[in-house]
């Protein structure tokens, strides 16, 4: 890499964040971790990105609007059960004896994502910004929203134009724009195109995950290349506009004669949510950690089973005997008058 970060930054954590690790193999390597008594949890941008929307989205009071919105309510719950589907394939992979050894269970990795997910913010805040890095022009970066980020552009779609707005978790971004377009949702296309001002370089965290190389004349396979850049979450942005638009845009495609991928034109409409950056650090690593860790039951799939009759009356014995039993009732009368409850129902 041509940038060079602060000793005290993980920059492996970082740019551990564009692998594309299926959940057989996550499990797998953190099987082998465990059998070498290692108890880190690779980093897995998925379920990274599921936990921290998961948490942000489930702010009743901040979202009640969305709440009452079906589509996002199925968006929410798809999550949730994707976040359990990764969860349950690493849970296979783990064998009796680590299982045992470190009482393994769906919780227990949960918490390790967690911890991922804070080491990774934790970073950002010894990270060097753009000025830094000797950016003095405007940043203009782009991200599609599809697959389980299709939550974000249902939150974008019932903001106000000059309303402010946290990323809910970490944003994958990119200098091209028909990267952002080929990472859309081909159903209902939308992209985030995120402006750095000038006077917000002393502030913006400056995170590019590729080798910064100019070369001159560029080429058109060079303009169309990730270049990505991860956001973190909890920067502040002000939404300006939205609009939709015709784009002429490139994708790869496979040419069977050369045995090569190249880049063929495509065009479609597509919705462009136009954000200004503002801040960064608007929640800290500690703040957002107590309140992940302290919401661990979230991140699990809502029971399907029904309040039972049995679990009722208890709740109605309860309340009946701190009532009797400060007026000096029996507790023994009051428990047989409840089990009549019970049989009622």
């Amino acid at each position: 890499m041509s940038i060079f970060l602060p000793l005290s930054v993980d920059s492996q954590l970082i740019y551990d964040w564009t692998n594309d690790t299926d959940p057989d193999d996550l499990g797998e390597l953190f099987n082998i971790n465990l059998s070498e008594d290692n108890q880190i949890l690779p980093i897995d941008y998925k379920s990274i990105s599921m936990i921290l929307l998961l948490e942000y989205y489930n702010k009743y009071n901040q979202y009640k609007n969305l709440y009452k919105n079906v589509n996002y309510l199925n968006l929410y719950n798809k999550i949730l059960s994707e976040l359990d589907s990764i969860i349950n394939i690493i849970l296979s992979k783990i064998d009796a004896k680590n299982t045992t050894k470190y009482n393994i269970n769906k919780k227990y990795i949960i918490e390790k994502l967690i911890k991922n997910a804070i080491s990774l913010y934790e970073n950002f805040f010894i990270l060097p910004t753009a000025q830094q890095m000797n950016r003095s022009n405007e940043i203009i970066l782009y991200s599609g929203i599809r697959s389980y980020k299709m939550i974000i552009k249902n939150n974008l779609d019932n903001l106000l134009i000059n309303e402010l707005w946290y990323l809910p978790t970490f944003i994958s971004s990119t200098l091209s724009i028909d990267t952002a377009l080929r990472f859309q949702d081909k159903n209902d296309r939308g992209i985030m195109r995120f402006r750095i001002p000038e006077d917000k370089l002393s502030i913006f965290k400056y995170v590019p995950l590729f080798e910064e190389t100019k070369h001159y004349p560029q080429t058109l396979e060079d303009s169309i290349r990730e270049n990505e850049f991860l956001l973190p979450p909890y920067s502040e942005f002000i939404l300006k506009r939205v609009a939709e638009h015709d784009i002429k845009y490139y994708h790869w495609e496979m040419d069977f004669i050369n045995g090569k991928f190249i880049p063929m034109p495509t065009e479609g409409k597509t919705k462009i949510y136009e954000l200004e950056f503002v801040s960064f650090g608007k929640k800290s690593p500690d703040d957002l950690n107590k309140e992940l860790l302290s919401n661990l039951n979230l991140f699990l799939p809502y029971s399907k089973k029904k309040s039972s009759k049995k679990s009722v009356t208890k709740t109605i014995r309860k309340k009946t005997i701190r009532k009797k039993t400060k007026k000096g009732g029996r507790k023994t009368r009051k428990v047989k008058k409840n089990k009549k409850i019970k049989n009622k129902k």
